[in-house]
């Protein structure tokens, strides 16, 4: 077994298991949208962060250990490994779960930004029409001015 290939395959698996929590932090966010939950939302935005960070520090970890096997990347340390051992299987095995969940993962993301953006659009048009009201509706005195109503309205006419 070549040096470094436990730990490297501890590192693998923990960075499957950050993202996993991940994919159901996005499924958790996009609930809470869709609940107008923003308290929960929040929470979970906060929780994505945290992970964000925790994946950033297991892939700077994962890049020392590659370096210490002179590999950029784990593509090229697997054709260094002889195929048949066991850690080149495992290894192997870890690189295309990695990439199918991360492909998803960065899918999901796209997806949820998508939404966040949709939800601002709609409050922006939803704000954008309750400001063009024009004119002040309290005069000098600071109480309410009368409205006017179109005389159809009052005899519904309209």
């Amino acid at each position: 077994m070549f040096p470094d290939l436990s730990s490297l395959i501890a590192i693998l698996e923990a960075e499957l298991e950050i993202g996993e929590a991940l994919q159901k932090n996005i499924a958790e966010q996009r609930q809470a949208i869709i609940d107008w939950n923003l308290e929960a939302l929040l929470k979970f935005v906060e929780q994505h962060q945290g992970l964000i960070e925790a994946l950033g520090k297991s892939e700077e970890r994962r890049t020392e250990v590659l370096a210490s096997h002179a590999s950029a990347d784990l593509s090229k340390l697997l054709t260094s490994i002889p195929t048949d051992t066991g850690e080149y299987r495992q290894l192997s095995d870890l690189r295309k779960r990695s990439l199918e969940r991360f492909k998803r993962l960065l899918s999901d993301e796209e997806g949820l930004h998508a939404l966040k953006n949709n939800v601002v659009g709609h409050l922006n048009n939803a704000i954008a029409t309750t400001v063009e009201r024009g004119g002040s509706v309290y005069g000098d005195t600071g109480r309410p001015l009368a409205q006017s109503v179109a005389p159809g309205l009052i005899y519904e006419k309209a």
